[in-house]
């Protein structure tokens, strides 16, 4: 099962980044773009066809047999809460952290946040049940769901930023420089689905957060974007952390569920990874930004200057990909003990004298 899950989490891996780089004229010609979209489209649903293919006899299937409504007023609060809450991020750098539209923006979110915790608590068919976050190890996923992915999500955008506006690449030269990345999630994550299902999730969580912390540690200190062996090195390290992380961290979501909740459990640590990529582009361009008082473009300096403010200003951001995966490793260690295991099977107590939630009807 867990092979099956890691060759899966390979696919997907490759996915996300078939078209990730951006055009070096900061536009994209729309033909080209159509054309990627469909060529993208083409490859997601081969891909999805012979996933199903391939795992349909060997996964059980865990269909809660009651079928619940629609969370509309879950979803609504979420997207309130996700979109001010992004706005403010991004908003903030330009506008400053006590403009108007950034104060009622945070504002709606913590509003957003209270009454969907109230909400969810009450409703008897909430959008997520809270019960599921009183299991350590699922909490535990879902954190390093959303650090992991915010990582990603940050490095991709500042790589590709370093590589076509300050080293002049064109989107092509790009997307092959950081070809290591999807290829080393590739290869590690049917690795990581052997190492969970022999020796449990906490091997293959540990050595990926330390994977993504050499990453980030080897563009913090060493500066390995100014040399290409070191740059291709960072890239290979933090896509064996994603690749080893997927995984695990999916098994960790739905250990000692009960069956019928497996699916809602396993779709909130993807939620959460959704999530995390959001929160991750969203601060580490804000960060990225407080350093570049000319923005993108040359300033008075010239190329030089340009070049080395960029430099500066994402220092901040490799240390926080280091903090993403200095977590995830204390995590893997923290929530996968005897302790961790024995909430999970508590919750999934509670859980079974509890109505169904997550399922809709079709």
């Amino acid at each position: 099962m867990m092979l099956l899950s890691g060759h899966t989490s390979a696919r997907t891996g490759l996915g996300r980044r078939a078209v990730r780089p951006r055009n070096g004229t900061g536009s994209t010609d729309l033909r080209t773009l159509r054309g990627r979209l469909l060529a993208l489209v083409c490859c997601l649903a081969v891909l999805m066809v012979g996933t199903l293919v391939r795992t349909r006899p060997f996964v059980p299937e865990s269909r809660s047999s009651e079928v619940r409504r629609t969370a509309v007023l879950g979803q609504l609060l979420v997207v309130v809460l996700l979109g001010s809450l992004t706005y403010a991020i991004i908003g903030a750098p330009r506008r400053g952290w006590s403009a108007p539209p950034i104060l009622t923006c945070l504002a709606a979110a913590m509003v957003a946040l209270a009454v969907f915790a109230v909400w969810e608590r009450n409703c008897p068919q909430p959008l997520v049940d809270l019960h599921f976050f009183r299991s350590v190890p699922f909490t535990g996923s879902v954190v390093i769901s959303v650090a992991s992915f915010a990582a990603l999500g940050g490095y991709l955008f500042v790589s590709t930023l370093y590589l076509q506006d300050v080293r002049g690449m064109s989107a092509f030269a790009a997307g092959l420089w950081m070809l290591p990345m999807p290829l080393m999630t590739v290869a590690c994550a049917p690795v990581a689905g052997r190492l969970s299902g022999s020796q449990g999730p906490r091997m293959p969580l540990v050595l990926a957060g330390v994977a993504m912390a050499s990453s980030g540690l080897l563009m913090a200190v060493c500066h390995g974007q100014d040399r290409a062996v070191s740059l291709c090195l960072a890239y290979a390290l933090f896509g064996a952390g994603i690749g080893l992380m997927d995984v695990p961290a999916t098994a960790l979501a739905v250990a000692g569920m009960p069956r019928t909740r497996a699916g809602t459990a396993s779709a909130v640590t993807m939620a959460a990874c959704r999530i995390g990529v959001v929160l991750g582009v969203a601060p580490f361009g804000a960060v990225l930004s407080l350093g570049l008082t000319h923005g993108l473009h040359p300033g008075p300096g010239g190329r030089l200057a340009f070049t080395a403010a960029f430099g500066q200003a994402e220092q901040p951001v490799w240390w926080i990909v280091t903090g993403c995966g200095a977590a995830v490793a204390l995590l893997g260690l923290c929530v996968t003990g005897t302790w961790a295991r024995a909430t999970a099977h508590r919750s999934a107590g509670a859980l079974d004298g509890a109505p169904a939630a997550g399922h809709t009807r079709t």
